[in-house]
């Protein structure tokens, strides 16, 4: 109870004490007794009391009102409070998760490079040893980071050769790059295959002989770009977009998916007479059909 509601029940107590004892023992003092000698009436305590009272009761709504203002003052203060410092907690954490990641990126190209450099990793007599490390340290890597430092690293390892062809010295079969950034970017004979490539933004690239057979491309997008001899023999293809883009001499065969969007796609002789890519029953069977090494 607030001290504003004790003083006034107080009061009240005791202005109701006086007037009790007022009227009992007759105190002219207190003005309870007319100047006649007689008492006074209810009409005569209305016309005395009522501006007072009436001043009293807007007093005490106008200290509640306060009050209520003051408390919701407070609440609305103490949730900004709460919804900033969630804030910069999830900016701290965010922070945090991307610094990780970069480290991660940063220590992945350091490795490799000592492979290329010290190992002859690109090299035509590479060993199996570090051959096998770079294929071990990349796919273990790749689930770790954001699509943008993916793009990094197939960008990386395109430029080393290391992904190049139908015997490349790193084989990403089932490696985790869904949601790979490689906006604007140009690769030569990208080995994909078995890759898991969802949602993946490949806008604007220009692929030469791109390897995508039994790939999961599932929400990936093609659209602008370039791609010349590209196999996406055995794909899964739902809800891919080849908008706006020139498919030069493309292979489909085996391809499985439903909603593709071919919508200003232009190419040879060979994609106006591309097989129909087979609608898939949701996407149980494009999946099953990838193989083991992918993920679902």
């Amino acid at each position: 109870m607030s001290l504003t509601v004790v003083a006034v029940v107080a009061a009240g107590v005791a202005i109701i004490v006086v007037i009790a004892l007022g009227y009992r023992r007759r105190w002219a003092w207190t003005g309870f007794i007319a100047v006649d000698g007689r008492p006074r009436t209810l009409w005569d305590w209305l016309g005395l009391l009522v501006i007072p009272l009436a001043l009293a009761a807007l007093g005490f709504a106008l200290s509640a009102a306060q009050t209520e203002r003051d408390n919701r003052r407070d609440d609305t203060r103490a949730r900004l409070d709460r919804t900033l410092a969630d804030e910069r907690a999830a900016a701290d954490r965010a922070r945090a998760v991307d610094q990780d990641r970069e480290e991660i990126l940063r220590s992945y190209l350091d490795q490799m490079s000592g492979l290329l450099l010290d190992r002859n990793l690109a090299g035509a007599r590479a060993g199996y040893e570090a051959r096998a490390l770079a294929h071990t340290l990349t796919l273990s890597v790749l689930p770790r980071l954001d699509g943008e430092r993916k793009g990094v690293v197939l960008r990386f390892l395109d430029e080393a050769g290391l992904i190049r062809g139908l015997n490349p010295k790193i084989r990403l079969w089932g490696a985790d790059l869904r949601h790979v950034a490689l906006d604007g970017a140009s690769l030569y004979r990208p080995a994909l295959r078995r890759a898991d490539l969802r949602h993946a933004s490949f806008r604007r690239m220009v692929l030469y002989a791109p390897d995508f057979y039994s790939s999961d491309l599932r929400g990936a997008d093609f659209s602008g770009g370039t791609l010349d001899d590209p196999d996406f023999s055995n794909a899964c293809l739902s809800n891919v977009s080849f908008r706006d883009v020139t498919l030069n001499r493309p292979l489909f065969r085996g391809a499985a998916g439903h909603d593709l969007d071919f919508t200003d796609a232009r190419g040879g002789e060979s994609f106006r007479a591309r097989p129909a890519v087979e609608r898939a029953e949701e996407d149980r069977f494009c999946v099953r059909q990838l193989g083991s090494t992918m993920v679902g």
